[in-house]
């Protein structure tokens, strides 16, 4: 009986519903479900974002891009297990997804498989050189492993690609100190 709830709270039960009918639309192309779901993990609404990109799936379940948008987005929460199967399933269909090479490499990283993590860099920026974040990344990675130099020459490289990348002069200088 919505007749009996104040108009506030009325229009946020109205907003929530439209929300979750329209991220689940029957028929809504995959594309638009994708493109949506990454506008609004963009914009900080990663459980609306999740479930465009679970509909999706649904929709297609060979979708190469969904597996690699809804892996990050699992990574990024600390959902490391299934963020990998999303991943690696991402990287069979589309083996030269520089994009879920990195994402992939962040998962590694974060369950301090050091090794995996640097080959999954590695793999990203052979497919493309331009990645800022992969760059900055592998410097992360190897500044942790004490090699200063090849550390400081990804660093450099990603500040030429991206100097507003958060905290990259600090690890730059970190690693020429």
């Amino acid at each position: 009986m919505l007749h009996n709830v104040a108009p506030l709270a009325n229009d946020m039960i109205l907003t929530k519903l439209l929300s979750r009918l329209l991220s689940r639309t029957p028929g809504v192309p995959v594309d638009e479900l994708l493109r949506r779901g990454y506008e609004l993990q963009q914009a900080g609404n990663t459980t609306v974002a999740e479930r465009n990109y679970r509909e999706a799936l649904r929709a297609e379940a060979g979708n190469a891009d969904a597996h690699y948008l809804l892996g990050a987005l699992l990574g990024e929460r600390g959902a490391f297990s299934e963020a990998g199967t999303h991943l690696d399933c991402a990287l069979a269909l589309k083996p030269e997804n520089a994009g879920a090479h990195a994402a992939r490499g962040n998962v590694f990283l974060m369950l301090e498989q050091r090794a995996a993590a640097t080959a999954s860099y590695e793999q990203a920026l052979r497919l493309d050189p331009a990645s800022a974040v992969a760059h900055f990344n592998l410097g992360l990675l190897l500044q942790m492993s004490g090699e200063r130099e090849r550390a400081f020459r990804q660093f450099e490289r990603a500040y030429e690609l991206a100097p507003d990348i958060p905290d990259l002069l600090k690890n730059l200088t970190l690693s020429y100190i």
